[in-house]
């Protein structure tokens, strides 16, 4: 199965092919669309996210994980052709459809394929090397844009086509593991197995309380803090290539692993994304301010493949479907957070920082009672 593993870190690097990321905004606005309108559209996607998960889960559990990459692939290219062709509200919504398919249909299934193709041991630095081919597919995206494509938005969004139609072709070369399940479980079984999922249920929201903050601290709200203390514009890109850079450390988890436990590395990063946080609500100045984004950036990286690996080494039965399961109690916890955000920032910036480091503390706490009983049982 080591072909597997070469060709995941291929399709994870290639999916981080999106030439246009970095002006996706003003793409949509030059071809007609309006700000209110993609809160509209995001808040659909968000909704097809929600309502796509279990029956993705169950149709993958019933006909195999390899044949359900290649439909969810082809969704992701049709979102891509979309995209490059659309000029209005209804084709920017399709885009974001067939997007949504493309990322719950992969959601669980990706992930189940490569766990069960490496050894039980080696999973988290296969998860965290996978997880930093795809920040290098945005890294180079992003160099390309700006050295190639440069100001032709409409070229980088033609262009972004073609690593997702290779990564279609590619998944065709994918060995296959048998399902666990033959039949597809009802709808009665997912809901008493998400209750059943007790113990794990702690893990979960520990960990949408660490991803969600380090996310929308280092996407949404870094550039208002590098304003507040003063940082010129110019520097803005610069530092956003560094962050995304140190997207690459979830590469080192498997050096970190032979020294430590993996839920020692993450009670570790809650620790240190609270501090961060913290350390962003007294920040006065630019130097600082840049070093605690940075750490923050880390921490999302290398936390990210050790969740991977905790909830693969949960599951026993209908992998697809469970890990489903598990995404949907994760999404429905990020609205949450992400509405308490933003509130909370609406007051006050210096604030969404004290909320931060609240939930990092919860999380810990969390995280902490789950491992407890993982020791104890």
């Amino acid at each position: 199965m080591k072909k597997n593993i070469i060709l995941f870190y291929v399709l994870a690097f290639l999916q981080g092919l999106v030439f246009y990321s970095s002006i996706a905004t003003l793409y949509r606005t030059s071809n007609g669309l309006t700000l209110y309108q993609m809160g509209i559209i995001e808040g659909c996607f968000s909704l097809c996210i929600i309502l796509f998960e279990i029956p993705w889960g169950m149709i993958c559990d019933k006909i195999g994980y390899k044949k359900t990459m290649i439909i969810a692939n082809i969704f992701y290219l049709l979102s891509k052709i979309v995209f490059y062709k659309a000029n209005g509200f209804v084709l920017f919504l399709l885009e974001r459809i067939f997007l949504a398919l493309a990322v719950s249909g992969l959601s669980g299934c990706d992930s189940s394929l490569l766990y069960l193709s490496c050894n039980k041991e080696d999973s988290t630095a296969v998860f965290g090397k996978s997880s930093m081919f795809g920040v290098i597919g945005m890294v180079v995206a992003s160099f390309t844009f700006t050295f190639i494509f440069k100001s032709n938005m409409q070229l980088a969004a033609f262009a972004t086509i073609f690593p997702f139609a290779i990564q279609l072709v590619l998944t065709f070369f994918i060995t296959d593991y048998p399902t666990q399940n033959e039949e597809i479980v009802t709808l009665k079984q997912i809901t008493r197995n998400i209750f059943n999922y007790k113990t794990i249920i702690l893990v979960l929201l520990a960990s949408v309380l660490l991803t969600e903050t380090t996310h929308i601290l280092t996407i949404f709200y870094n550039q208002l803090q590098y304003e507040r203390v003063g940082i010129p514009l110019p520097y803005y890109g610069m530092i956003f290539m560094v962050l995304q850079l140190l997207g690459t450390t979830s590469g080192l988890l498997g050096k970190l692993t032979t020294y430590f436990t993996k839920e020692t590395i993450a009670k570790t990063l809650f620790l240190l994304a609270a501090i961060a946080s913290l350390g962003l609500y007294f920040s006065i100045d630019p130097i600082s301010t840049v070093i605690l984004f940075m750490i923050l950036t880390s921490i999302e990286a290398l936390y990210f493949p050790i969740l991977q690996t905790i909830q693969n080494d949960s599951v026993t039965t209908s992998r697809a479907t469970t890990l489903s399961c598990y995404s949907l109690i994760m999404n429905i916890a990020s609205m949450f957070i992400n509405y308490t955000f933003g509130y909370v920032s609406n007051t006050s910036l210096t604030n969404a920082y004290l909320l931060s480091f609240t939930f990092c503390i919860i999380g810990y706490i969390l995280f902490t009672l789950w491992n407890s009983k993982q020791v104890n049982n």
